[in-house]
């Protein structure tokens, strides 16, 4: 970390030493979401009250076998999603995320609940997930916020009758298959507060190009052809199906299928980052007919 941020962080400590923890995170906030994740990355060593406070690192292997990547690398993809995120956020609901519930729907490890942190306090950050391991890992590292496990394919959400303003999945409508999206946002849709986004992320079809580890008969260029004639291309992973649906795998989904298909929903926007070219953002808003 930079030099000029380094008295946020000894404050913060200072805050934290004193049992003022919410006064810590509200310090830490001050900070770029770029330091902000260096510090839950490698908190320093002499900050013992807030290695106390704040959610430990998750072991490499989990987070390498959840995301493909680790460290810095993948904090640098997941601040620029945030970044996204919270932007979108600000344009197509604004002002800001302050006093606002926030769900992470399919919430891993927690990677991304983390750095919510920088915009949200943990009372209103909630996370879900439907393996049972994500959300053990969670607790067992002290992620903060309110954390559940949901059904693999959801009727309904924990968390009682809790309201979200903005509810984002990352890496989740991108391995369902057509059914279990429409029951994943089915769910989600009688919980948005009256001023509300959804953001997720889709793969185009450029996808295809990059997956070489296609069976079952399917080659690229015929899931290609799917998601261009359907707009929505699904290659089932080798999962016991449920109610008669194999729920996982890769996906690809078009623009125009979502606005024909998801008529509870209307686009307000899109965004795409470099760091992380195949995950399109999109940026929905529950139709109140």
């Amino acid at each position: 970390m930079i030099e000029i941020f380094q008295p946020m962080v000894a404050k913060a400590e200072n805050e934290a030493r004193r049992g003022e923890t919410a006064l810590a995170l509200r310090t830490l906030r001050q900070l770029p979401v770029d330091d902000f994740g260096e510090l839950l990355l490698d908190v320093p060593s002499d900050c013992a009250a807030l290695r106390e406070l704040l959610p430990r690192m998750a072991d490499e292997n989990v987070q390498t076998s959840w995301t493909g990547s680790s460290g810095v690398t993948l904090l640098r993809q997941s601040t620029a999603f945030i970044r996204s995120l919270v932007c979108g956020y600000r344009e197509h609901v604004g002002p800001g995320l302050e006093g606002s519930n926030v769900l992470d729907f399919g919430c891993g490890w927690g990677r991304l609940m983390r750095l919510m942190l920088k915009y949200c306090e943990p009372d209103h950050l909630f996370g879900v997930d439907a393996w049972t391991d994500s959300i053990d890992i969670c607790r067992n590292d002290g992620v903060l916020g309110q954390l559940d496990v949901s059904d693999y394919v959801p009727d309904r959400l924990p968390f009682g009758d809790e309201r979200f303003d903005l509810v984002y999945a990352f890496s989740v409508f991108t391995h369902l298959s057509e059914k279990t999206a429409r029951r994943c946002l089915a769910a989600i849709r009688p919980r948005m507060s009256p001023r509300s986004l959804l953001a997720i992320t889709i793969r185009p079809v450029e996808y295809w190009g990059f997956n070489n580890d296609l069976d079952k008969g399917y080659t690229a260029e015929q899931l290609a052809d799917m998601h261009r004639n359907t707009g929505y291309a699904f290659f089932p992973h080798n999962r016991a199906p449920i109610d008669g649906d194999v729920t996982y795998g890769d996906t690809s989904v078009s623009l125009d299928y979502i606005a024909r298909s998801w008529t509870d929903w209307e686009i307000a926007g899109i965004d795409r980052n470099s760091v992380d070219s195949l995950q399109v953002l999109v940026f929905l808003k529950p139709r109140w007919h």
